[in-house]
């Protein structure tokens, strides 16, 4: 067999209290699990990639590689969607905006060029 030895998989305890023991380890795996919301380097980069293009314009690095499909109508989607709420010129009482779901903060960073104060966060 592949598998590790079975002393290998022993929890703490008693003998009694494997099965238990493996629950709950299993439960507090799956809860570190997502308690990154980006997940993954790639996913965190293809955030980074879509919210900021010109990034990496200077170094002559392209926002998205060329490939078949490639989301091109997905650069500075956030940034878009502020600016059109900008131009929309909405009745400002306090000059605040909030961005709700921000990710990586494109359109956060562009209201705040709109706005006095803009509060952002993001939720998982």
């Amino acid at each position: 067999s592949n598998e590790d030895a079975p002393a290998m998989h022993l929890f703490p305890g008693s003998f009694a209290g494997q099965a238990a023991a493996r629950d709950q380890a299993a439960v507090e795996e799956s809860a570190d699990a997502t308690d990154n919301v980006y997940e993954t380097d790639d996913l965190l980069n293809m955030y980074w990639g879509l919210h900021y293009p010109s990034s990496g314009t200077k170094e002559g690095v392209t926002p998205i590689l060329d490939h078949n499909n490639s989301p091109l109508h997905g650069l500075r989607f956030p940034q878009r969607v502020a600016e059109l709420l900008c131009s929309l010129e909405p009745v400002r009482t306090n000059n605040r905006a909030l961005d709700v779901g921000c990710a990586v903060g494109g359109s956060s960073f562009e209201l705040a060029k709109s706005f006095d104060h803009v509060e952002a966060f993001d939720f998982r």
